[in-house]
């Protein structure tokens, strides 16, 4: 069964074919103005990275099933105009009701310290995003070198603190008993003196956690034994206690860490505290259950649209190519993320908050005008055997005269299809894994909104003057080429933007080889697999088009976003056996205070992994076109009887061309049909006007 628009031969009905470009220009405006920054809204709204990434992983499983089992129902029961206004409509509403959420506030500030001199115990309060593991949080910054340790403003706790007065000496003791003891007081001033010393933080044991004690001010505390060396004034000492002590009260310090981190005079600060205000399980899973419902419906839609496409073409490498579809897809891919990205911006320094209510309405006006213009034209189903392959609408001859259309694949080209599928999984992985952590990455370094929409506005200006020339692309470079390329710029960009500081104008050149990466890569996949399909019928193109979609956008996103989610745990537990990734192992360790370096490690990674994978794939091409057997050139025959001749060249199959085709003009401008009463439209003007 296959889709068309139209039923009549009337040469006029083919200008309604805009309105499947306007129907793309709105459509794609739409996904242009918000897709980039759904992921920046819910950092915005108070949801973690371990817990944005989940929500990817579900809502990009949960998608997967709607060309699954909505389209072959569409398919069957000649429902698509039905589906398709549906979806688009229960998108717009999913989407939108993300805005009603409510937010989770979340403050930062550093945990609390105190130091037990007379139990000679350093004590820290167990931040609530520790999750209860003191060891891996509280040292994370303090592995393989020395803290700087601060005393001060010592004083008795637990018992009246007007019958004694102020310790006024901190002592250091050793094996030989030798006590360096050092006053509390400043000799020039009634000041508190700060006492400093240095020791591996990461070597002391934890004693008790997570505990409420009497004893200490703090509620859920990690407390740690000094363990020696503790180095004052370049000698080693074993333990700490405070003088004079008095047996019904303990003496408590104020004491402040600062890490030393290697091969660089910079001191940091230990991973601050973060205090959540509100409803985190509602917040999380209204927006797990709303995103999950608008992802499906939106992927569904775009999948019933780009199989329409195949029932409009014979050139696969034309599908997403030429003017028209630079006009409805890349040039509002190109316009609208600049707009609302300055949008999200403007609203927000107005408010002094993020405000992303702009966006979200003109996605549903858009949407909407969506849904009006696919009520305008019918869709309707007409039968397979009643199809015409033809190359142009002035050349209308039956697909028995042309090629051969088989039911089954050779056993050949179906090991080639399963054996490159892992690789189109691949590339999903790669753009999932950006396209989940990228934007938090840009903002943590500061990045505004505008520049988000900026980086993928400058994607797709970048591949426009390709889908311009896309016929020559793939002819010239080749089918697998383009899958290659993409492989190879991705490894470029992952390193290039793994050693990024101040993401402002150097992000133009690492997300111009988006073009690379994603829209060519994607016409290469499209047409390497529909070209190993050329000779089976239409539902096995349709049905091969939802598989990609679903590999690449589907399975590919969420199993980047899982790699995310998996990655977050590791850097907290493990980062130590990732630091052959950091090229400045002490601007891994800064970094890691700020919640950077996570990013740029798995960049990392990432590039090395997509280099090997782009040799894996050019090496397993090139094997198999060596094995491919050599056409045997047949003896030249003598021209036939009664052919035209011209320097010794017959032109038999010339003659006949022209005869059919001035037989077939005669009868269309007698007004009657093809024999059938059905009208194909199929590669029209280069196949530029389907989707």
């Amino acid at each position: 069964m296959r889709l068309r628009f139209l039923d009549t031969v009337n040469k006029n009905e083919y200008n309604k074919f805009g309105l499947i470009l306007i129907f793309g220009l709105f459509l794609f405006s739409a996904i242009g103005c918000l897709i980039p920054f759904l992921n920046s809204h819910m950092h915005e709204i108070g949801l973690t990275s371990e817990e944005s990434s989940f929500i990817i992983v579900i809502s990009s499983l949960a998608s997967i099933f709607g060309p699954i089992i909505l389209a072959p129902l569409a398919h069957k029961f000649s429902k698509h105009q039905i589906l398709l206004t549906l979806c688009l409509f229960a998108s717009a509403l999913s989407y939108t009701s993300l805005l009603f959420i409510p937010k989770v506030i979340r403050t930062v500030r550093p945990a609390s310290t105190l130091f037990d001199c007379t139990n000679n115990r350093l004590v820290i309060e167990s931040c609530p995003n520790w999750a209860g593991d003191c060891n891996t949080h509280s040292k994370k910054l303090a592995l393989s070198n020395f803290t700087q340790f601060a005393l001060s403003q010592c004083k008795y706790y637990g018992c009246e603190e007007a019958e004694y007065d102020k310790p006024n000496q901190v002592c250091f003791l050793d094996n030989s008993r030798q006590d360096h003891c050092i006053s509390t007081r400043s000799s020039q001033s009634k000041n508190t003196s700060v006492i400093e010393f240095n020791s591996r933080f990461d070597r002391w044991p934890l004693v008790d956690s997570n505990i409420d004690s009497p004893h200490y001010p703090i509620n859920q505390t990690c407390v740690f034994q000094p363990n020696q060396p503790l180095i004052v004034e370049s000698h080693l000492y074993q333990s700490i206690s405070c003088r004079p002590s008095h047996s019904q009260c303990s003496i408590h310090c104020r004491i402040s860490l600062h890490h030393r981190l290697l091969d660089s005079p910079v001191l940091a600060r230990p991973l601050p505290c973060i205090y959540t205000t509100g409803q985190i399980e509602i917040t999380f899973y209204s927006y797990l259950i709303l995103r999950s419902l608008a992802d499906f419906f939106l992927f569904t839609s775009f999948t019933l649209i780009d199989a329409l496409s195949i029932t409009l073409t014979n050139n696969y490498d034309l599908l997403y190519g030429k003017y028209k579809k630079v006009l409805s897809i890349v040039l509002p891919l190109s316009v609208w993320p600049i707009v609302t990205g300055f949008l999200i911006d403007y609203f927000s320094n107005h408010v002094h908050r993020a405000d992303y209510s702009p966006v979200f309405v003109i996605f549903s006006g858009l949407i909407l005008i969506s849904v009006i213009i696919t009520l305008c034209f019918p869709i309707s189903p007409i039968l397979e055997s009643s199809l015409f392959s033809y190359s142009s609408i002035s050349s209308l001859t039956p697909s028995s005269s042309n090629r051969r259309i088989s039911n089954s694949m050779s056993m050949k080209n179906k090991i080639i299809l399963i054996s490159i599928i892992p690789f189109v999984l691949a590339l999903g992985i790669n753009w999932g894994l950006l396209d989940i952590f990228l934007s938090n990455f840009y903002m943590e370094m500061g990045a505004t909104k505008l520049w988000l929409g900026l980086i993928v506005s400058i994607a797709f200006i970048a591949f426009s003057p390709f889908a311009i020339l896309v016929k020559s692309l793939t002819a010239g470079v080749g089918r697998a080429y383009l899958i290659i390329l993409g492989f190879v710029f991705y490894c470029l960009r992952f390193a290039g933007i793994s050693f990024l500081f101040k993401p402002k104008w150097t992000l133009i050149p690492f997300h111009a080889m988006e073009a690379f990466s994603l829209p060519i890569a994607w016409i290469g996949v499209t047409s390497y697999f529909h070209h190993l399909l050329s000779t089976s019928p239409l539902h096995h193109h349709l049905s091969l088009q939802y598989l990609l979609n679903i590999i690449h956008f589907g399975i590919g996103r969420s199993l980047g976003a899982l790699i995310w989610y998996f990655w977050l745990g590791e850097m907290e537990k493990n980062s130590h056996r990732w630091t052959w990734l950091a090229y400045d192992y002490s601007s891994y360790q800064l970094n890691a205070n700020l919640d950077v370096s996570k990013y740029r490690l798995l960049l990392r990674l990432f590039s090395l992994i997509s280099a090997i994978i782009a040799v894996v794939f050019m090496t397993f091409y090139h094997l198999r076109r060596k094995k491919r057997p050599r056409l045997n050139h047949k003896p030249k025959s003598s021209p036939p009887q009664n052919c035209p001749v011209s320097n010794g060249n017959c032109y038999s199959r010339l003659m006949d061309k022209l005869s059919n085709r001035n037989h077939q003009d005669i009868k269309l401008k007698d007004g009657k049909s093809n024999g059938n009463g059905i009208k194909m439209i199929d590669a029209i003007e280069d196949d530029t006007d389907s989707f």
